[in-house]
Formats: structure tokens, sequence, C-alpha cells
């Protein structure tokens, strides 16, 4: 494929914390499949001195992709969220929050896609 190998290890294959999160990770299990991307790192600690960890990672090309599902909406985690954001971006790190109705769409991985080509 374009993005990456076609093959998709054991450990890339989904353990997701939300419905809408394994979802997203059944739509990129088969684009990696398909050969139209590389496969994620999952639950991807990007820095180590800092507990964050991104729900979809490609360490190679500094992108990150967050499903932002009811867990978000809690005060306290969507600030931290700016935290981590604010971290990933001073790391050169590319950021797409996506929520559920662009997941159910397909519009999120288009654009994770487009965004694996650019880089």
């Amino acid at each position: 494929g374009i993005l990456g190998p076609t093959k998709l290890s054991k450990s890339e294959v989904v353990k997701s914390r939300s419905a809408i999160e394994q979802k997203m990770a059944q739509m990129i299990a088969l684009m990696v499949i398909a050969g139209e991307m590389s496969p994620p790192g999952r639950q991807w600690r990007y820095l180590p001195d800092r507990a964050f960890r991104a729900d979809f990672a490609w360490p190679a090309r500094k992108i990150a992709l967050e499903v932002d599902g009811s867990v978000h909406r809690i005060k306290g985690a969507f600030k931290k969220s700016f935290e981590r954001d604010y971290a990933l971006k001073m790391a050169g790190w590319n950021v797409l929050h996506v929520g559920g109705d662009e997941v159910r769409s397909g519009l999120a991985l288009t654009w994770i896609i487009n965004l694996l080509r650019e880089k």
C-alpha cells in the first residue's frame, strides 16, 4: 500500500475503551489490511516522562488520533486534554480529534488517511 505494510500484527488488533473507539479501530484495521495505511500504536505513550496516551498514534510520522467520547466531556478530563495536546504540539506531534459522528460517517477515517499521506 501507499502508506505502509499490509500485514496487521496481533498486537494491533483492537483493544478499546469505548464503543466508538472500537468502531474507529475496526475501520483502521480494515485500511491496514487493505494496505492503505500503516498500523497505529494503541494507547501510545508518546512522552516517557508523562502518563498521557494517544488513542491511536503513528510515531514515525508524529500523528495522533484522539477519539473523543463522553469521558472527554467530564470537566477534569476535558481540561487534562488541553495539557496533553500542548505537550504533543511541543513535541512536534499533529493531533486529530474526532467524535462519534465523524467516526460513524467515515469522515474521521478520510481525515486520518489524508494526514498520513500529507506527512
